[in-house]
């Protein structure tokens, strides 16, 4: 219970892999997932939810490759002072791995080219780099040419973008987004946007190094 607590508190998942895999990196055998799922539901900690869609039904679908497709995508975020601000992340869809994040003043279109200008500084040009039809993004459906899309283009890469009103395209950023601001509501509100920066970089430090992937068995 203490394991699922300080996750819970620290503002990541709590579920029975997750203290699972908590449990053993503190050097503890846990017992199965699904005897974990038991003893939290008897501690009145969850709630069961018997019509909820299985595991084994879901359909995923990823590239075969690291840099083999990239999403990008942006979510709001208050700071202190009540302002709102754009947190732009960019994301392997094969790893998993958050390349870049970047604290904007908004959604625009030089916040975007910021950050994939990061992440290709950091791990080079991937082949495809998909997007939601945002105008700060590929706002190609639209018969208009973004700035992402031109810098793109010009590097040998192609932009793609999900079907228009269908998110679930980009669903493995939309999940990196609440997967932050669970951590970020458990801390101090920034009162900046380098500040914000500096959470970022923490996050996607504890991200991609310490955190177990469900989606990765664990890794």
């Amino acid at each position: 219970m203490r394991v699922r607590k300080q996750l819970g508190d620290d503002g990541w998942d709590c579920g029975p892999l997750s203290v699972a895999s908590e449990m053993r990196r503190l050097g503890v055998t846990p017992p199965s997932a699904a005897t974990l799922a038991r003893i939290f539901v008897r501690r009145g900690m969850v709630i069961p939810s018997p019509n909820k869609r299985p595991r084994s039904s879901w359909r995923r679908f990823v590239f075969l490759a690291p840099n083999a497709c990239w999403q990008i995508d942006a979510t709001d975020w208050q700071l202190l002072d009540g302002r709102t601000v754009a947190i732009f992340q960019v994301l392997d869809d094969h790893s998993r791995r958050l390349l870049a994040s970047l604290a904007a003043t908004g959604e625009t279109s030089e916040g975007a080219v910021s950050v994939i200008t990061l992440a290709i500084k950091r791990f080079g040009v991937p082949v495809l780099v998909l997007s939601d039809n945002g105008a700060a993004l590929n706002p190609s459906r639209r018969g208009q040419t973004g700035q992402l899309v031109t810098l793109l283009q010009s590097l040998g890469c192609k932009p793609i973008t999900a079907k228009p009103y269908h998110p679930q395209t980009c669903g493995k950023n939309e999940r990196v987004h609440s997967t932050l601001k669970r951590w970020l509501e458990v801390r101090p509100r920034a009162a900046d946007l380098p500040e914000l920066q500096t959470q970022l970089d923490t996050f996607d430090l504890h991200y991609n190094t310490q955190r177990p992937h469900q989606a990765l068995d664990g890794l």
